[in-house]
């Protein structure tokens, strides 16, 4: 029991219809999560993009895409930025899944790496394409996202 006081029983529901009754009639409480539920919708879907990507850059490193130039025979750089996207990719599809902080900004700065990577980086191969103006789509729907679900929490709080 020590140290937390037990239960009140008598303020308890007693059955689940209570239960369904009381979530029922606090309709605020949805719609004042409304942000915070699609960010996190938005997170989980970016989540499955990165875990996607990451596989995709696993299967470069171990052969089975781009079979006409193996991994070990590439740039440094390329072979650098590959491993790269491969671990980083992996670990923020965990940090974006689990909805965590640490999770949005690895991925944004994974985007934002991505995203220079062809300007300030020579040698990797990779040069600007329609998947980096979806990438920055992604970041500013993040961003967007992000700043209404802050300002509707510190409405209701």
């Amino acid at each position: 029991m020590w140290p937390f006081p037990p239960p009140n029983t008598a303020e308890l529901p007693s059955s689940r219809q209570e239960v369904r009754d009381i979530i029922r009639s606090d309709k605020g409480s949805l719609e004042r999560t409304r942000w915070t539920r699609l960010l996190i919708a938005a997170m989980r879907g970016l989540a499955v993009v990165c875990l996607v990507r990451g596989l995709i850059e696993w299967a470069r490193i171990l052969g089975f895409i781009d079979v006409e130039q193996s991994f070990e025979d590439g740039e440094i750089a390329w072979q650098l930025s590959v491993v790269v996207f491969a671990v980083f990719n992996s670990v923020a599809a965990v940090g974006l899944w689990m909805a965590t902080s640490w999770g949005a900004v690895l991925w944004l700065i994974l985007t934002l790496f991505e995203l220079a990577l062809p300007w300030v980086v020579t040698g990797t191969g990779v040069t600007a394409s329609p998947m980096h103006f979806l990438l920055g789509f992604f970041v500013l729907l993040y961003l967007f996202l992000s700043a209404m679900s802050m300002s509707e929490r510190s409405q209701w709080t």
